[in-house]
């Protein structure tokens, strides 16, 4: 009898651990997925841009991915269906299918795009969430003012059913006898509710909202409010940090004095010496490669996804064309007006050829003590970050009609220049980093700025 009971407990025990096998591998697909990817924009010149990604999968096999809509919860955009480790999205009228890989964590991955699984019930945990993006007109060769807005929105919650919300704006206008902006802030808040991935906010002076809402509560926090992505708010700084000022004592010196000193340090006559530099690196699992030319306007930008070519963008003087998935197309002029203000960051600003645009720049003493120094070029405002050893630290450059901002680090010297290695790209709240493998100087060939030696090159 106790041989019986034995053989069954162990039966047993082997039946539980295989059905919990079964469970894991047969985990429901249905719910709320959303991240931030990136996706070249031909309106951009073909760069790459953020991309806010968000799904919410049914339990019948449809789905939708405009969650801003008042109708998420039923409206169709099509259906999907799970093969394997596999989860193929169709769109209606079968205009394009997406493929993504479920993980181990349970969410879905896209070459090197993960949107995450989020919660649509339970209690909002007690944090911050921030988003933030830009828009540009005129400047450069059109003759009109730059215009330029940049705005960042907050929402807090306390965990406990109060709620605030934080709009920031800020306008630039830059042109020709031209020179100011303006800056706002709204502040509001309330009560809020939340169920089956409805929000719902309660203004304190009577006014009421719905928006959907996802969140995560894994150690990567974000939030998909209407669609929209917003990451977790980073802790403001301390009083004891805000205190922490700069020496006024100090003497600022003069932009050129200041100048001269960083070109000392990154190499001074031997970054008068580049003719060009060829520079490869990698960003979220693609491989980038950037060709420059220092001693006339000329660029060459491809990149590899999955080791095939992707895309492709030249520009030289006022003209340009990108090629993406086998179409050639003319650069937009706001993006050459871009590229050329680029050659003015960086190392390869302190060229003597581009030198004395930066030095009708203004100076300014960074509240950590460091040094900002602002310049225009064709209309576009770019900052460049120094510190105290007068090394470039970081910048903050034109991109797409908005602004990046971008922090150097790992500095390593080739041919006589101190270069840095790895570059930390933040812009609409998203950080890319991209580690540089090599940095050619002086090796490029006429041939490599051909247009059929690239486009068809393996």
């Amino acid at each position: 009898m106790k041989k019986r009971g034995y053989r069954y407990a162990l039966w047993l025990g082997q039946w539980l651990f295989f059905c919990a096998i079964l469970s894991c591998n047969s985990q429901s697909v249905e719910g709320v997925y959303g991240g931030l990817g990136v996706r070249f924009s031909a309106m951009g010149g073909g760069s790459l841009q953020r991309d806010d990604m968000a799904v919410y999968l049914r339990k019948d096999g449809t789905f939708t991915d405009e969650l801003d809509e008042e109708d998420w919860k039923t409206a169709v955009k099509g259906k999907y269906v799970v093969k394997g480790n596999e989860v193929i999205l169709t769109y209606n009228n079968n205009k394009k299918s997406d493929t993504y890989e479920r993980t181990s964590k349970g969410h879905l991955k896209s070459g090197s795009t993960i949107l995450m699984r989020l919660e649509m019930n339970g209690n909002l945990p007690a944090l911050g969430y921030k988003t933030s993006g830009g828009t540009s007109t005129g400047g450069g060769l059109s003759g009109t003012p730059y215009i330029g807005t940049f705005s960042q929105n907050f929402i807090r919650f306390d965990g406990k059913g109060s709620f605030s919300r934080e709009h920031q704006g800020t306008v630039l206008i830059t042109g020709d006898n031209i020179g100011g902006g303006t800056n706002n802030k709204d502040e509001s808040g309330g009560t809020y509710t939340y169920k089956d991935g409805v929000l719902q906010l309660k203004y304190s002076n009577g006014q009421t909202e719905k928006h959907s809402f996802f969140f995560s509560k894994s150690r990567e926090r974000i939030a998909v409010i209407d669609g929209r992505i917003y990451v977790e708010e980073k802790e403001k700084s301390t009083p004891k940090e805000a205190a922490q000022k700069p020496d006024e004592s100090e003497k600022l010196p003069s932009v050129a004095e200041l100048l001269n000193k960083v070109k000392e340090v990154h190499g001074g006559r031997a970054i008068d010496a580049i003719r060009d530099v060829k520079v490869v690196s990698q960003a979220r699992g693609m491989v980038l490669l950037n060709l420059n030319d220092y001693q006339k306007p000329r660029s060459l930008a491809h990149v590899r996804v999955a080791g095939k070519l992707a895309f492709v963008q030249y520009r030289e003087g006022n003209e340009g064309w990108q090629w993406m998935q086998g179409k050639k197309s003319p650069m937009e002029q706001a993006r050459i007006q871009e590229s050329e203000a680029n050659r003015y960051a960086g190392i390869s600003g302190l060229h003597t050829t581009r030198l004395a645009e930066l030095k009708k720049g203004t100076l300014e003493v960074a509240p950590n003590g460091d040094y900002e120094l602002r310049y225009l070029v064709q209309g576009k405002p770019l900052k460049l970050l120094v510190d105290k050893k007068y090394r470039i630290t970081g910048e903050e450059i034109p991109s797409q009609g908005k602004v990046t901002k971008v922090a150097y680090k790992n500095f390593k010297e080739v041919a006589g220049v101190l270069f840095p290695f790895t570059e930390i790209h933040t812009s609409d709240a998203e950080e890319t980093e991209i580690k540089i493998t090599d940095y050619f100087i002086n090796t490029l060939t006429e041939k490599e700025w051909e247009e059929s030696a690239v486009v068809t090159s393996p």
